[in-house]
């Protein structure tokens, strides 16, 4: 999965999740957003930070870096 593919990914899914009430994402929860395939990726990856800052700088997402709420979906 590319660059592009993750990014609408993950936007289509905070949306999605949204509106069906989920808008804090536990770090866990954000770990197995970015592997839907199994995949091995470090939520500390600098392309997956890149990724979510620009998912929060056209404010759909807040970035809290907690465990138990890594980051809240803002709106739809």
């Amino acid at each position: 999965m590319n660059r592009n593919e993750l990014l609408e990914m993950l936007d289509a899914g905070f949306k999605r999740f949204y509106n069906e009430g989920y808008s804090k994402w536990s770090k866990y929860k954000v770990i197995a957003a970015i592997n839907p395939r199994g995949e091995d990726r470090d939520i500390d990856d600098p392309e997956i930070q890149s990724i979510l800052k620009e998912l929060e700088s056209v404010g759909l997402i807040c970035l809290k870096y907690d465990d138990d709420c890594y980051l809240e979906v803002l709106h739809d």
